[in-house]
């Protein structure tokens, strides 16, 4: 589903409630029963520095006043759920949202029954799935217990649950929804599915527990599709098996130890997939493998096609970090390719993602170029890299082929999503060192009665496969052919000019 009209906000305060979804639930009295103890009000304290002063204030108040303005360092503070995971030798483990506590000063837990406030600290954070766990002191006379977690696959579309929290400051909120969703995918998120559910949630759920009918936790409230930062019925929530795991791995090794490729991906569409011999356009097309990281080191190569990761179909490239998430540093893991027009499988040990996430997406529905000859009439004008193309397109020192300087509007590149700017490295496999290489690959295909290129390029940073249209449009023959006869007739009447002023000529 498209959220064209939603924006996805965090949720600094949380809890939801939704009209009368849960019809099957006819009282959620003892579910409030068991989970109340457990959740917890998260206030967090953070700097906020101010815009920097502009340097031609800087320099006035240098000149006048002998001295520079600095920003202004502001706090501000965020309020949002948790609930308590473990509770031993009078401390308690309190899980909420990592986003609540960013750039945190300060962090206070509030207990409700009674009310009371305690400092707390941040044991361990995992900004990729938003999850952290604090500390703190359980005060003497406070009522508090731990959460019992869902079993994995306890909750289905259409299940009623119960958002717990302090949504917009308000403590012991309880809103009631169901799940509508299990596998939605956010561009926020690239690790793991996340449930949708029909429910009000608002700001400050963030951190609360899903509960299901039994009062145990299926899930972390995180975030809201909202139009004016306002509930409109529609939460997400990480799924309870994530948020157990990553408890663990905070608790073991002090972070989470997500798996790693070591891939740069992007889309394939119908006219790539034919172009690699594949009936279908699904999978993702290798466009770099990190130097000595794991796909690398089991042969994975630039131009395959990853159609399958242990057993698991690769839909497209936005699915294969979710994928990859799923396996466990230094295990084996098969990854099947489409190579040669065939499938090719290859073993893979898995490594530990530490930087970047490893799988990217770029844009697979880009196009090719050329140069003088076959490149004009593809609508490409191509130059030689030299020190002002690469200051002018920002093109590193280690970056070689033929760069696109000129895009004729409505034409074949232009209509594939080729830009000035843009460097061919290869044609169909073959590298491209030059605006001549680049120019005579694509006049030896065409003399092949080829229909289409593919290139590999690089644009702004990244590299993409995209498949460049050799065979001119219809429009463009008709153009081209009412060219050619302007020409002609241009040609024959300046003939007829030049025989008229002859005869002229001889009569005088």
């Amino acid at each position: 589903m498209r959220l064209n009209h939603y924006r996805l906000i965090a949720l600094f305060t949380i809890i939801t409630g939704l009209s009368g979804a849960a019809e099957a639930v006819t009282s959620w009295r003892e579910a409030v029963k068991k989970i109340q103890p457990s959740v917890v009000g998260i206030v967090s304290k953070a700097k906020v520095m101010e815009q920097q002063i502009p340097k031609e204030f800087q320099e006035f108040f240098r000149q006048h006043f002998g001295k520079e303005l600095s920003p202004r360092v502001q706090e501000s503070l965020a309020q949002g759920s948790g609930f308590i995971v473990r509770v031993k030798d009078g401390k308690a483990h309190v899980m909420t949202n990592n986003h609540i506590l960013d750039n945190t000063k300060e962090v206070k837990i509030v207990f409700h029954d009674p009310e009371t406030f305690v400092d707390a600290k941040v044991v361990a954070s995992d900004p990729r799935s938003d999850l952290a766990v604090l500390e703190c002191e359980v005060p003497k006379g406070v009522n508090v217990s731990s959460i019992n977690w869902a079993k994995d696959d306890a909750l289905e579309v259409g299940d009623p649950i119960l958002a717990a929290g302090n949504p917009l400051g308000f403590s012991n909120t309880y809103t009631a929804g169901i799940i509508s969703n299990k596998a939605r995918k956010l561009p926020i998120n690239n690790y793991f599915n996340v449930y949708q559910v029909d429910a009000a949630l608002n700001m400050g759920n963030s951190g609360g527990p899903l509960v299901l009918e039994n009062g145990t936790v299926g899930g972390v409230v995180f975030s809201i599709a909202t139009i004016d930062r306002g509930n409109v019925g529609i939460g997400f929530v990480i799924p309870g098996k994530v948020a157990k795991y990553v408890y663990e791995q905070l608790m073991k090794n002090g972070r989470v130890r997500w798996a790693w490729l070591g891939v740069a991906v992007h889309n394939l569409n119908p006219k790539l997939a034919e172009s690699f011999g594949l009936k279908e356009a699904h999978g993702a097309v290798v466009v770099e493998a990190a130097p000595e990281g794991p796909a690398d080191k089991a042969g994975v190569k630039e131009g395959d096609i990853i159609l399958r990761f242990n057993g698991e179909k690769v839909s497209n490239s936005d699915e294969l970090p979710r994928i990859v998430a799923k396996g466990r540093p230094d295990t084996k893991a098969e990854v099947v390719v489409w190579r040669d027009r065939k499938e090719k499988k290859l073993s893979v040990t898995l490594g530990e993602q530490k930087g970047d996430p490893q799988a990217h997406k770029m844009s697979g529905s880009k196009s090719g170029s050329g140069a003088q000859g076959t490149t004009e009439s593809l609508g490409l004008t191509l130059e030689d890299l030299d020190p002002t193309l690469r200051k002018r397109y920002d093109i590193p020192s280690d970056v070689e082929g033929a760069v696109v300087s000129e895009v004729e509007a409505n034409s074949s590149a232009s209509e594939v999503g080729i830009n000035p700017g843009f460097v061919i490295l290869k044609v169909d496999s073959k590298e491209v060192k030059n605006k001549k290489e680049a120019s005579e690959a694509l006049e030896s295909l065409k003399k092949e009665n080829k229909e289409q290129a593919v290139l590999f390029v690089w644009f702004s940073g990244q590299k993409a496969f995209v498949v460049l249209p050799l065979a001119a449009k219809e429009e463009d023959k008709e153009n081209e052919a009412q060219k050619t006869e302007d020409q002609k007739e241009e040609k024959s009447d300046q003939s007829e000019e030049d025989a008229e002023a002859t005869e002229e000529e001889s009569e005088s």
